[in-house]
């Protein structure tokens, strides 16, 4: 690569180096970053009759944090997670949150451990959360956060092997 060495281009250093048009440069970059989460609490259920794990966390975040959200990573042998966001530029104090997200898998797998998950969060690299197994569409995880998603996919799950639609 062809290095510049003209007048012009030192000049145009000089100026990216003042302050005003750093500024400027700055504020072209994103607002905000992906990055893990914090969570203080973590449960795993797996819904046998629609074949879709629930994962669902809670914490505090840093406020103007958004998109929270579980996101499988690739693990031979494993299911790994991580919960991430988007977070920033700002942060003003903490907020708390909740988050429930789905994945469609089926366990038992000879290629998944059937019992557990990792999940990484910003406080905890390779959280180990026991999946709970229920066939109440994951009541029992003491939130009702998701229920409806989860109602829904049951019945999706259902209507695929024949049951007709519940009233």
């Amino acid at each position: 690569m062809a290095k510049f060495n003209s007048p012009v281009h030192s000049f145009i250093q000089v100026l990216a180096a003042l302050p005003f048009f750093s500024a400027i440069a700055s504020a072209t970059a994103p607002l905000s970053n992906t990055q893990l989460i914090p969570a203080n609490t973590i449960t795993a259920c797996y819904d046998s009759d629609a074949n879709s794990l629930l994962l669902y966390a809670s914490g505090t975040h840093v406020d103007i944090t958004k998109d929270i959200a579980f996101v499988q990573k690739p693990l031979d042998g494993g299911l790994l997670f991580a919960l991430q966001g988007q977070v920033g530029p700002v942060t003003n104090g903490q907020s708390y949150y909740e988050i429930a997200d789905n994945f469609d898998i089926e366990l038992p797998s000879m290629v998944y451990p059937s019992d557990t998950v990792i999940v990484d969060t910003e406080n905890h690299k390779q959280w180990v959360v026991d999946i709970l197994y229920s066939d109440d569409g994951c009541a029992s995880m003491g939130s009702s956060l998701g229920s409806h998603q989860r109602k829904a996919r049951r019945q999706i799950h259902k209507e695929r092997l024949g049951y007709k639609h519940d009233e």
